[in-house]
């Protein structure tokens, strides 16, 4: 059994306001607890979410943290300055990413060195380990759980993963623009009979022709992939930060006409895979 919970769902930049407060403004971030492993946690990119979650975690019996990115744009790594358990000396942080680890070490560093953050990372009282997580067709042994990471279409590249906890499973896509047969296959083999997809879904079909290029996806293409993986479960994430609450439900609403095992992702959510 695995618990998966969203921390942050947006894309692009965080959005506050009440017209966003129903499915969250912090930029992406989901965190996943294997059963039977009260100490440790999986976490999927560092959004402005994992600063809820890094607090939750300093008050639970959670020690080894599993970070691994999908890449280094800003609304996925800009909550990373502000993960306090970097900062407690009790927490293993483990970060992986498909780069080799001197390229994961500058990016993380630069981000926190002047003029951009007032401490950098020699600051951190955490023990954190580097590690690259390679592109391969086989799954990979990660402690109790078994990593499967394949590439995306995304301006730069960009890494998804498919996360496995004995009979449980789930595959995070985010930042991903369908189109390339290749990579789409690709992707569809490695979400094969998930019990959750989460796809980037940024765009709506009307917006999709002034954004080829941009590196997302829409609702309709993420049915798609679902149908083609076998998915058992569908959670449109990454959303438009200009996208609203109300937005939201009325996709949600007209995408479970198609697709009846659908949900729009939103902070707090928890989801249980058995």
């Amino acid at each position: 059994m695995i618990k998966v919970t969203f921390y942050g769902v947006r894309g692009s930049l965080p959005t506050p306001g009440v017209r966003f407060a129903r499915y969250g403004g912090n930029t992406a971030c989901v965190a996943a607890f294997p059963a039977g492993s009260p100490d440790e946690v999986i976490i999927v990119d560092a959004g402005s979410g994992i600063r809820g979650l890094g607090g939750e975690l300093l008050n639970s019996s959670i020690r080894q943290v599993h970070l691994f990115l999908t890449h280094f744009h800003w609304d996925h790594i800009q909550g990373l300055p502000f993960f306090a358990p970097l900062f407690d000396e009790r927490f293993v942080v483990n970060i992986y990413s498909a780069l080799p680890i001197d390229e994961i070490k500058e990016i993380l560093s630069a981000q926190m060195r002047a003029p951009f953050f007032p401490v950098g990372t020699d600051m951190w009282k955490a023990s954190v380990r580097y590690h690259r997580q390679r592109l391969t067709r086989g799954p990979s042994e990660h402690h109790t759980f078994q990593v499967t990471a394949f590439p995306l279409n995304h301006p730069q590249g960009a890494t998804g993963y498919r996360f496995q906890h004995h009979a449980a499973s789930f595959a995070y896509v985010s930042d991903h623009e369908c189109g390339d047969a290749a990579i789409d296959d690709g992707i569809a083999a490695g979400a094969r009979d998930t019990d959750l997809l989460i796809m980037d879904a940024q765009y709506t079909p009307s917006e999709r022709p002034a954004k080829i290029g941009w590196g997302h996806s829409t609702s309709t293409q993420a049915m798609q992939m679902a149908v083609s993986s076998a998915s058992r479960q569908l959670a449109l994430f990454h959303h438009d930060p200009y996208r609203t609450d109300v937005e939201l439900d009325e996709i949600e609403a007209s995408s479970r006409l198609l697709h009846p095992n659908l949900l729009v992702a939103r902070e707090g959510l928890t989801l249980t895979l058995r």
